[in-house]
């Protein structure tokens, strides 16, 4: 993502037109509120510097009753002018609120969703999702942040054209000494912002620290470990910590900007005394009246405020466009082109499963986790994966779901390049459980049939609840499967335990039906006797399925045709259970550790009395 970032090297004015033709397009009448909030700041401070010399005028030359009419127009244009003014700030405040709810952030959440699963999980690609949600998570920075800023330096060019033409009328040294004033300024503000953009990403992981600390003290599993084992003093300190690293860096930012400040007001001075020094020769020469006088000492304020603002405003827009260019490495990150490819089996029918030479390294590994894999998977084969601790095998499955390419190899679904298949349909048939997903907090129906709440089947939502034996909990809530799970969204929601959260998942999978089941430590979390319930439960439910199942237990082994023990990414032994036992080899070995721990009631239809053990744990 870093050379994406290198290769797109999107500028300032880039950035700028982006988010205005965003902001435009969305509201097409803020073009014109924009421009005429344009004329309105420029002029109006125009006219309020000119109130006073009006008063003196009159006061002077003693036509009151004239100046003192031209007095009220000019406080009535400016009383008009503030409410137009306030008007459309507000409404153009509104417009850009909307446009980054509506459109930056629903875009992102979209990009994200569909990005290949490759580029999200590694931790690297994590950040960069991290850094282009901190740029659109606020007001001030990002996408608003130029919408707002870019009008604004549009009003500062103006003002400072206009109150310049005025000054030069007066004298072309005040001119000088302003414009060598706002280079310096520029140019001081600019170390800031490059000390600011180097720190950003510090920020950014400071920030998400904090956070996950202030999730895990709210985080009602956690809490329990906490209290336990004392931990309210470790979790005390490592925030501290974090808020000390936090206003170091603050404070280090904050004395760049010192810098610019202090020149700020040292050419103040300056610019002081030799405003004052002309305009006192030219009032005492006669060159100029007291109200000119006075109008000229106000422009020369609001000139120095209109440097000063502009200033201000080209450092905001800078430090805006390079927080955006986190949002536009994310949006503007090229995807290859989803593939058409169609499966000929039809739907309802298991398909087979070939893996040849199949190699897959992670981002940054030294080794690959699947090394020069070999495997043939027949269509309605129920096959066990079994093996030591990074032996594999979640890789190995999300390698058969389609969420990784091999790095080298192939895989052939039905004979067909799985590369060359549509992801999105190859994935409609597939039922996966993963041991380590968690429900989404919204109902118990929306999680068991994956967003098709308002399209479900009751009768198929029932039998699915029934097959991994949750209907009857779910029957004696107040809400049936309309429930929540935990209270995110409803005051009433459940937490659900262990055991109930994988056969909530696994209804999921029962519901979607799919040709090709896959399931990750199924049972991991429930007791003997409904583990025994649960495997009959799949050996329905995978009948005409081309089925996978992973599991710690070796009573799933059993309950399987074929079992693969899995070392260093490679297929070690391959066979029954009874061929396996037979050939006293490492899967030989590792069950002969197991049985201790079990005590054997007669067969599968039995079951086994099993107390947890990790030996096959991931």
């Amino acid at each position: 993502m870093k050379e994406s970032a290198e290769k797109k090297h999107t500028t300032v004015f880039q950035n700028i037109c982006q988010v205005l033709k965003v902001m435009f397009t969305c509201y097409p009448i803020s073009r014109w509120k924009t421009v005429v909030l344009i004329v309105i700041q420029v002029g109006e401070p125009l006219l309020m510097t000119a109130v006073p010399s009006i008063a003196i005028a009159a006061i002077t030359e003693g036509n009151i009753q004239y100046y003192l009419l031209c007095m009220v127009g000019v406080l009535l244009l400016l009383g008009i002018l503030k409410a137009v003014k306030d008007v459309l700030d507000l409404d153009t405040f509104l417009c850009r609120i909307n446009c980054r709810m509506q459109w930056f952030i629903p875009r992102l959440v979209k990009r994200v969703l569909t990005m290949d699963y490759a580029k999200v999980e590694p931790h690297s690609h994590q950040k960069k999702i991290r850094e282009a949600s901190e740029s659109i998570n606020g007001n001030s920075s990002g996408a608003e942040r130029l919408m707002y800023e870019s009008p604004n330096l549009v009003i500062k060019s103006a003002g400072l054209l206009t109150y310049g033409i005025t000054l030069l009328v007066l004298d072309v040294r005040i001119i000088i000494v302003m414009i060598v004033m706002c280079i310096i300024d520029i140019l001081l503000r600019s170390h800031a912002i490059a000390y600011s953009n180097k720190s950003w990403e510090e920020n950014v992981d400071i920030y998400y620290q904090m956070r996950y600390v202030e999730n895990e003290v709210l985080d009602l599993k956690a809490g329990k470990d906490v209290r336990i084992y004392q931990m309210k003093p470790w979790f005390h300190q490592t925030f501290e910590r974090l808020i000390k690293r936090e206003v170091s860096l603050v404070g280090k930012i904050q004395l760049r900007w010192y810098f610019p400040t202090l020149a700020d007001q040292c050419f103040a001075v300056i610019r002081d005394l030799l405003s004052y020094f002309i305009l006192v020769s030219q009032a005492v020469a006669g060159e100029i009246s007291p109200a000119m006088f006075t109008f000229y000492l106000g422009v020369i304020a609001d000139f120095a405020s209109w440097f000063y603002g502009f200033s201000e405003n080209f450092s905001a827009i800078r430090k805006a466009s390079k927080e955006h260019d986190f949002y536009r490495v994310i949006m503007d990150e090229e995807e290859e082109p989803e593939a058409d490819g169609q499966l000929q089996t039809p739907v309802g029918k298991g398909f087979s499963i070939e893996l040849k030479n199949v190699c897959f390294r992670y981002e940054d590994a030294d080794e690959d986790t699947i090394h020069n894999l070999n495997l043939k998977i027949k269509v309605g084969e129920k096959i066990a994966i079994v093996g030591n601790n990074g032996a594999g095998k979640t890789t190995l499955v999300k390698l058969l779901c389609g969420l990784y390419h091999p790095s080298s190899g192939k895989i052939y679904v039905d004979g067909i390049d799985i590369t060359t298949l549509n992801r999105t349909d190859y994935q409609k048939r597939i039922s996966v459980l993963f041991q380590d997903i968690e429900p989404f907090h919204f109902t118990i129906a929306s999680n068991v049939c994956a967003g098709e709440e308002e399209h479900y089947c009751p009768q198929k939502l029932k039998e699915s609840l029934q097959k991994a034996e949750l209907w009857e909990k779910v029957m004696f809530l107040p809400n049936k499967e309309n429930t929540y799970i935990t209270q995110t969204f409803d005051k009433d929601g459940i937490v659900l335990s262990g055991g109930e959260t994988q056969k909530l998942l696994l209804a999921r999978a029962i519901y979607k039906n799919g040709d090709f089941l896959i399931l990750d430590e199924p049972t991991s979390a429930l007791d003997p006797i409904a583990e025994s319930h649960i495997y009959e439960q799949y050996s329905e439910l995978a009948k005409g399925k081309t089925a996978i199942f992973i599991s710690h237990r070796l009573a799933s082994t059993k309950f399987c045709e074929k079992i693969l023990f899995l070392e260093n990414g490679q297929v070690r032994e391959e066979g029954s259970h009874e061929e396996l036992m037979a050939a006293g080899g490492e899967y030989r070995k590792i069950f002969d550790i197991q049985s201790h721990y079990y005590k054997e009631k007669g067969g599968m239809a039995d079951d086994l009395e099993i107390i947890e053990n990790d030996t096959f744990s991931k």
